[in-house]
């Protein structure tokens, strides 16, 4: 079953993404998608700051969509939390936001063939863009 949204330009969207788990290490940036996420109508499941952090938050969810960013502090990235929900929830939308310029990094990224990749600073519209697009 799908949610009907409206698109920004007054289009009228069946949007199939309802829960979502985030990764951010930054607690400030973290909250802000999170108000946002939740805002623009999505539940979220989970926040996760590091590897270690999703392993545990995301054990038990199988959410629609992960937005999660490149560069954690501690003990991984991004990817490899992509990665590692993926083996689960095969199907998951993923939805990079990250301030990272490094070619080698962005590489990584494109590997894990998310659906978009959003720089920072991050502006609501093309978080929901980004979640409503099909894909």
């Amino acid at each position: 079953m799908t949610t009907p949204m409206f698109g920004f330009k007054g289009k009228f969207l069946m949007n199939p993404i309802k829960t979502l788990v985030i990764v951010e290490d930054e607690p400030l940036i973290a909250m802000d998608i999170w108000q946002r996420c939740e805002d623009a109508g999505y539940t979220v499941l989970a926040v996760a700051g590091s590897v270690a952090q999703a392993e545990r938050n995301f054990a038990d969810h199988c959410p629609d969509a992960i937005v999660s960013d490149m560069d954690l502090s501690s003990d991984g990235n991004g990817c490899d939390i992509v990665e590692a929900i993926r083996k689960r929830c095969p199907d998951i939308k993923v939805v990079f936001v990250t301030g990272t310029t490094d070619p080698v990094k962005l590489e990584r990224i494109a590997a894990t063939k998310p659906a978009t990749v959003l720089s920072k600073p991050l502006q609501s519209r093309r978080l929901e863009e980004a979640l409503q697009a099909p894909g």
